[in-house]
């Protein structure tokens, strides 16, 4: 008999939780327990999600170097990351491993501490290219970090475009699984539950369907030059203040800039769903 008690997620830079729903969209009983992310716009949309029940209520830690890494060692089944991009994106400096937002060295611990049974990990088109000394790539050395830790790993890139949406916002996905000698007796108990419950890819819904929760990481707005949908909240321009005195202006010109970088650095739930089930199908099979 299959126990199908909660497959238990550990979500490390969460931003504003693309991940989290993506793989609450293919993956059956998935409750997060934990979520890290340090940038407050985003704490404070993750809070305004678990409010409304998007997401799972969980404490938010707000530094990965000082994360109790041991409290969590055999509570996680799937531990996911959308380690920072900065170093890699072909939009920065690219300084790649050397640059101080290179948060890998400290997941790859925390990794190794936790033993969880399944690593979800997104970034950049540019993580294949950047170098890392004795890899072809940073890609490459994530990857055999993680074989070393005891994983079977394998890696894809996926884009919104392929998915329908107005822009391709190509992201690289890895995922890895743990031998069974190294995840507490835990993975193949969890990979017959998933099995049994399924993985599924999300089905497209570009139309003007009733809003339902499940379909939240399909909905695509229509692009600048098309009708908006009937579901879409109007698109106005916020009237200038004027000057800034008393600082209303540069508030909200904050809000709006602190919006704008979580939206290009979030992950597209969409994605994250049909990136989890089709590389969990290519490990299993």
């Amino acid at each position: 008999m299959i126990d199908t008690r909660s497959i238990d997620h550990l979500s490390l830079c969460s931003g504003i939780g693309g991940i989290d729903l993506g793989l609450r969209a293919v993956v059956n009983g998935c409750r997060t327990i934990a979520y890290v992310e340090r940038e407050a716009f985003c704490i404070n949309h993750l809070v305004a999600q678990m409010e409304e029940g998007r997401l799972d209520s969980a404490p938010i830690y707000t530094d990965i170097h000082r994360f109790p890494w041991g409290h969590y060692r055999g509570l996680v089944d799937i531990l996911s990351g959308g380690v920072p991009c900065q170093p890699f994106s072909h939009n920065g400096s690219r300084h790649g491993v050397k640059d101080p937002r290179h948060l890998w060295p400290s997941v790859r611990e925390g990794i190794d501490i936790i033993r969880p049974a399944i690593v979800f990990l997104e970034n950049v088109g540019g993580f294949a290219t950047a170098k890392s000394d004795g890899y072809f790539s940073v890609l490459h050395h994530v990857c055999s970090d993680l074989e070393r830790l005891g994983y079977t790993a394998t890696a894809g890139l996926f884009t919104a475009g392929e998915l329908g949406a107005s822009q391709m916002r190509k992201r690289w996905f890895i995922l890895a699984m743990a031998h069974p000698h190294h995840s507490g007796g835990r993975q193949n108990q969890l990979l017959c539950q998933l099995r049994a419950e399924g993985t599924e890819q999300s089905p497209r819904d570009t139309g003007d369907s009733p809003a339902r929760e499940e379909e939240e990481v399909t909905r695509w707005p229509s692009g600048p030059d098309a009708p908006q949908h009937s579901w879409e909240k109007p698109r106005v321009t916020e009237p200038r203040l004027g000057g800034t005195t008393d600082g209303v202006s540069a508030r909200i010109h904050k809000l709006r800039t602190d919006r704008l970088r979580s939206l290009g650095n979030a992950v597209v739930p969409a994605v994250a769903a049909l990136a989890f089930a089709t590389l969990f199908e290519e490990l299993v099979l």
